[in-house]
């Protein structure tokens, strides 16, 4: 089997809120700031969608797209092991997206630190088998 790197596995598109926070626009950013806070509070923190950008529905629709180019690997190559590597956000959704977790999970999921392992067997979340730092 060979390494593939996929655009599907990229990081969420954070949209003008992150260049808001990165810019430090004072005047705009303190209205994008409260209008994200009251997203957060309606809908949690995986439906908040950023203005300009994605919400973590959005990746987790690119992912089921990645599923299938995981389950052709499988019937070519006859493979049942797969190493994939992304950011921890898009980790986090593929972990509630494969194991079938619920948004409750997910809203309640702390991002792991740096370099973190997790392992998923078959559909089951086994946990981190290595805690960054």
């Amino acid at each position: 089997m060979k390494s593939f790197p996929d655009d599907l596995l990229r990081e969420m598109e954070h949209g003008l809120t992150y260049r808001l926070n990165f810019d430090k626009v004072s005047e705009n950013f303190s209205y994008y700031a409260i209008r994200q806070k009251l997203l957060r509070e309606q809908g949690g923190c995986f439906y908040e969608r950023r203005l300009g950008g994605e919400n973590s529905a959005d990746i987790e629709n690119r992912l089921r797209t990645f599923f299938a180019d995981i389950y052709r690997e499988q019937e070519r190559y006859g493979t049942n092991i797969f190493i994939i590597v992304a950011h921890s956000f898009t980790n986090r959704v593929f972990t509630k997206a494969w194991c079938k977790k619920s948004v409750e999970w997910f809203d309640g999921e702390e991002p792991p630190a740096n370099c973190s392992i997790r392992l998923l067997e078959k559909y089951e979340d086994r946990g981190y088998i290595y805690e960054g730092g």
